[in-house]
């Protein structure tokens, strides 16, 4: 920046004040200096504890930037050495003016061009290795960049964010510098060095060595650990009801040094001893884990990845998977700041949002439902031993939500290739799934959930953000290089038209219970609905989601633009739906009330 913004002895402080704010300008930072002089002699680190939300967040952006610039200018060193150029100042100052724009550090292709252009002349194998790798690692740095300069709050994650940034800036800058280096000296040359940067970007990032205390030191932000000591946190893992042997871990945030491994039991339930706030993750693909559904047995194969605060009982649902994109959401960080609790680094808040979003709102602002345990009076058991009516609603907007999860994931998955991570992959379905909710009506998802045509929008959403982001897209493609936007139209419609209808199905038992929830002298037999909420889960998260995957691969071997009427014309999934569901009808009722009051009964009052 500072090379950009000099100027020429003879330069006014108003022409050096201008050139430094349209340096940061370029490089996509807020523009808001800690003094009159705009971002001239602008400290981000004193921005960062000057108290002024404004600065802050400029800081934030400042810093991200800069983690940028030093590490395009590393890779531009990198190759110069490699052919035997002597650097100096001026060799710099003609490669920052070359590169230090969002417009090129953040597109592989364009970094790549102007590094091997006749002013930079850095071409070759390694310079376009180089330049893929760098826009993966600085994609969260990019994102953040984005985030702080909508914030009109300081984020509760401000901690955990700086330390993204600074662990980018030291893989940019030492990490893929080396493997630059390494590139140029092999005969041939060859990208090998730099594919740790794409097969294990996580790894490479969570286990770059930072001077973590300097970074947490730099202000005094929210805590991790609660004012009050809490012994142990019970928690329970659901879908349909708990899903039992489930493999999870947990990391202390923020800097998720501290891990402890974790499991489900038979009941869908795990505990943490002296919980703080962490970063959860259960899935399948942890070793010996097989997260089956205590009820319905099927195979939740969706991960579950989150962050909670420490608490004495917590839920962890599909539903709640939703509080990630909602963390970072400038809306609702202005809407729930105010009234949040201060050093809170996991706000509650978010849980109250996401459940709101289905309507449930006004049981947590009237202190009915706490939904991070789905606890509270609402979710108390009924004086005639029966399952809570809200109880119902909520587990039934989450089948709906899981299995739309699952489908779209299939659908993904089976378009794009295995090669594509399954975690990024999932990241994108709940990322676009909170968005599509925004759009099309913030507070009543099943309006998405039951329409075929708001399914497609997920679904175009989720396959552009994969698509487009560099983390992911060196996944092998199945789809033909020349697919249309018709063709995929075709195949998303054709899958949203089954999930919508099986949703549709249990809309109907989540408004018969939302009725109920809001009367207190219903009597409706929640069993029953429960019963009907958990046969059409066995079938959307199983047969249907399966089949949605056989559809997606087939099609991307040939894709096309013919009518495909309905998936059981080309992979028979609505035939099995219905002989599945029909088959569940017989052999899951007679004990499935049983089962209810076993499992789902066990949460917290």
């Amino acid at each position: 920046m500072a090379t950009l913004g000099q100027g020429s002895a003879a330069a006014t402080i108003a022409s050096l004040q201008a050139k430094y704010d349209t340096a940061y300008q370029n490089m996509g930072a807020k523009v808001v200096g800690q003094y009159t002089q705009g971002m001239l002699n602008s400290d981000p680190l004193r921005m960062l504890t000057s108290g002024n939300v404004s600065q802050v967040t400029a800081a934030v952006t400042v810093l991200a930037a800069n983690a940028q610039a030093l590490g395009a200018l590393t890779i531009a060193r990198a190759l110069a050495e490699c052919k035997g150029t002597l650097v100096s100042n001026e060799l710099y100052a003609k490669w920052a003016a070359e590169l230090l724009k969002a417009s090129v550090l953040e597109n592989a292709l364009a970094l790549a061009e102007v590094l091997s252009s006749n002013n930079s002349c850095l071409n070759g194998v390694c310079a376009t290795g180089a330049a893929k790798a760098f826009v993966s690692i600085t994609t969260s740095v990019v994102s953040l960049k984005a985030a702080y300069k909508s914030y009109t709050t300081v984020p509760p994650s401000l901690q955990e964010d700086l330390l993204t940034i600074t662990r980018a800036a030291r893989v940019v800058q030492s990490d893929l510098y080396n493997s630059t280096k390494l590139c140029c000296s092999s005969t041939p040359q060859s990208t090998a060095p730099f594919t740790q940067y794409t097969s294990n970007l996580g790894g490479v990032l969570s286990s770059a060595p930072v001077n973590q205390t300097a970074v947490l030191e730099t202000g005094s932000y929210p805590a991790a650990t609660p004012s009050t000591s809490i012994p142990v946190m019970a928690g329970r893992l659901l879908n349909s009801a708990g899903v039992k042997n489930c493999v999870g871990k947990y990391a202390e945030l923020p800097a998720q040094q501290v891990t402890h491994d974790l499991v489900t039991d038979s009941t869908g339930a795990f505990s943490v001893v002296g919980p703080v706030a962490a970063a959860y993750t259960f899935k399948k693909s942890y070793p010996s884990s097989t997260c089956d559904d205590a009820l319905t047995n099927v195979t939740v194969t969706f991960p579950f990845s989150l962050r909670m605060p420490a608490a004495a009982d917590a839920a962890v649902t599909a539903i709640s998977l939703l509080t990630v994109p909602a963390s970072s959401d400038a809306s609702v960080l202005a809407a729930y700041a105010a009234s949040a609790p201060s050093q809170q680094l996991v706000p509650a808040y978010l849980w109250q949002h996401a459940y709101s979003m289905y309507g449930y709102g006004s049981f947590a602002s009237n202190g009915e439902a706490n939904f991070l345990s789905l606890g509270g009076a609402a979710f108390s058991k009924r004086t005639d031993g029966k399952t809570p009516a809200l109880l119902v609603a909520v587990l039934g907007s989450n089948t709906q939500t899981m299995s739309t999860f699952v489908s779209t994931q299939n659908l993904m998955m089976g378009l794009l290739g295995n090669t594509y991570g399954t975690d990024a992959v999932a990241q994108a379905v709940v990322a676009g799934a909170y968005r599509t909710f925004k759009m099309v009506d913030a507070t009543n998802a099943s309006e998405t959930l039951t329409a075929s045509a708001n399914l497609v929008s997920l679904y175009s959403t989720t396959y552009a953000a994969i698509t487009s982001d560099p983390a992911v897209t060196t996944g092998r493609h199945l789809l033909q290089s020349t697919v249309t936007s018709a063709q995929l139209q075709n195949i998303f419609g054709a899958v949203a038209n089954v999930v919508s209808s099986t949703n549709q199905q249990v809309q109907q038992v989540v408004n018969t219970a939302t009725v109920a929830a809001a009367d207190p002298s219903s009597t409706v037999d929640t069993s029953n609905l429960m019963v009907s909420v958990s046969k059409m889960a066995a079938v959307q998260q199983q047969s249907l989601a399966s089949d949605v995957g056989t559809l997606a691969t087939e099609f991307a071997a040939n894709p096309t633009t013919d009518q495909i009427n309905s998936l059981q014309e080309v992979s028979g999934a609505v035939s099995a739906a219905s002989r599945a569901l029909h088959h569940l009808v017989d052999n899951l009722a007679p004990n499935c009330i049983n089962a209810i009051h076993l499992v789902l009964l066990a949460l917290p009052e």
